[in-house]
């Protein structure tokens, strides 16, 4: 009678068969999704590497702009001290040759003062001379008259 509660034999082998299916279908899915995936990783990849090619074409043309306003800017820069510079010059050289010429007049009338005076020394010089020369005169010839 326990006999009879007993669940009846069932051949496992239609089990096995069907799990050996379902893992070869599950093998074979996954080997097709993979492919898939893989691909769809190569073209988002690809996708990605245009994206950044353009972002650093885009930043390279920004560079390239602002590398020719600041080449603009430094020209103008460079001419604006260039004109300063020769402005400057022609300044200098207004100031140097006003004061050249008031120093050169300065000489000049220097120069004149000081041949005016040094002919009035020489005259004062000649004069004595001639002082000097008519006493030593007169004394030789008291001399001589003193001897006779």
């Amino acid at each position: 009678m326990a006999e009879d509660h007993a669940p009846p034999v069932i051949d496992p082998t239609a089990n096995v068969i069907a799990l050996v299916k379902e893992h070869e279908r599950y093998n074979e899915m996954r080997f097709r999704y993979s492919e898939r995936f893989a691909e769809l990783r190569a073209k988002h990849y690809h996708e990605l590497r245009n994206a950044e090619a353009a972002r650093l074409d885009a930043i390279r043309a920004v560079d390239r702009e602002d590398v020719k306003n600041l080449a603009t800017a430094t020209n103008r820069t460079a001419e604006t001290l260039r004109a300063l510079v020769e402005t400057t010059a022609h300044t200098l050289q207004g100031q140097t040759s006003a004061f050249t010429e008031q120093v050169n007049k300065r000489l000049l009338g220097l120069e004149l003062a000081m041949q005016g005076s040094a002919s009035k020394g020489e005259g004062g010089k000649q004069m004595w001379g001639w002082i000097v020369g008519g006493i030593g005169v007169a004394v030789v010839v008291a001399k001589f008259l003193m001897e006779k």
